[in-house]
């Protein structure tokens, strides 16, 4: 009768086959078995053990690589957040910047449609909000400047040198109102393609514009009390001068005077000679008259006013003017009966 036992020994060294037991358990040969069978069968126990401890260090190694695979997205999801949260804190901090800074940002396209502003710059060019300015702005040469070859220099200029700093101009604000004001801008080109930009800040400087020209004003104030100085420094030297010059002519006018009217009395009514002696005192008189509007001007005679003939003033005047002017100019002197002495 057939009965089936288990293989534990094939040779005279068991002791090289015990480790197999395990895998042999429920292997078996019905007796009488054949040698070759059985070392075939141990051959095979013996790889099957191989494949076995092969597959305990693959799975040991495969837990080992999910427990650092665990721990390193564990330290990564934990530095994802963290970068998260500084990403969200910069973010919050730069828009807080943006929002309360004292200048209007603004990006504009090269065409000058308004891209984004913030809300200094709603609040600079009279805006209710950035978004109503950024929907109401098309064309910032048209609509802001006012000059619109200002936007031609700027635009120039960044295209040019990428930045451009302190370009000053005029915008018209909301309500029509002119302001001045100062822009620093650059040009931002995306590595991706897309469109340039125009990013940049601008401040009012209005109140700048008319400190400068209230002192540009005020400058030209001073300068010109200070050639009105001058010219009455050069006047009151002039006067001096003129004040002594006059003192020295009327002495000797008087010596002119005193000695015509000697020689008046000495000749006859008759004489031929006596007006020509009225003709000499006539032209001493003017000429002390004269004297005596140089010390007037020269502030060192006190004004006599006296009532005046413009008739008599005119007709003097006349014989004057006819010597000064040329041939070729007519002089004519209508006078009236009706001008009154004063």
């Amino acid at each position: 009768m057939l009965t089936k036992e288990r293989i534990l020994v094939v040779d005279d060294s068991p002791e090289s086959v015990w480790p197999l037991v395990e895998y042999l358990e429920h292997d078996y040969q019905v007796k009488p078995f054949s040698l070759s069978v059985v070392k075939a069968r141990i051959k095979s126990a013996l790889r099957l053990k191989e494949e076995m401890d092969n597959r305990t260090i693959l799975t040991r190694k495969l837990e080992d690589l999910n427990k650092n695979l665990e721990k390193r997205v564990q330290e990564k999801t934990v530095a994802l957040k963290q970068a998260n949260e500084e990403l969200q804190a910069n973010e919050k901090r730069y828009r807080t910047l943006y929002e309360t800074a004292i200048e209007g940002i603004f990006e504009v396209t090269p065409e000058g449609r308004m891209l984004s502003a913030s809300p200094s710059l709603a609040r600079i060019l009279g805006y209710e909000s950035p978004q109503e300015m950024v929907g109401v702005i098309g064309n910032v040469a048209q609509q802001l400047y006012v000059h619109p070859r200002d936007r031609e220099r700027f635009v120039a200029e960044l295209e040019k040198h990428g930045e451009i700093s302190d370009f000053e101009t005029r915008f018209f604000k909301k309500q029509g109102d002119i302001i001045w004001v100062l822009i620093c801008a650059r040009k931002n080109c995306d590595e991706s393609g897309r469109e340039p930009t125009y990013q940049g800040f601008l401040i009012d400087i209005t109140q700048r514009k008319q400190s400068q020209l209230k002192n540009r004003q005020h400058l030209q104030e001073l300068r010109l009390l200070e050639k009105q100085y001058f010219q009455a420094q050069k006047m009151e030297a002039i006067g001096t001068l003129t004040g002594g010059v006059a003192h020295d002519f009327n002495n000797i006018l008087t010596v002119i005077l005193g000695v015509a009217e000697l020689m008046r009395r000495q000749i006859d009514a008759a004489s031929p000679l006596l007006p020509k002696l009225e003709q000499i005192s006539a032209a001493a008189q003017r000429a002390v008259n004269l004297v005596r509007q140089l010390l007037a001007f020269s502030r060192q005679q006190i004004l006599q006013p006296r009532r005046l003939n413009m008739n008599e003033v005119l007709s003097q005047f006349e014989k004057m003017i006819r010597r000064v002017i040329g041939e070729d100019i007519r002089f004519s002197r209508p006078c009236s009966a009706r001008i009154s002495a004063w």
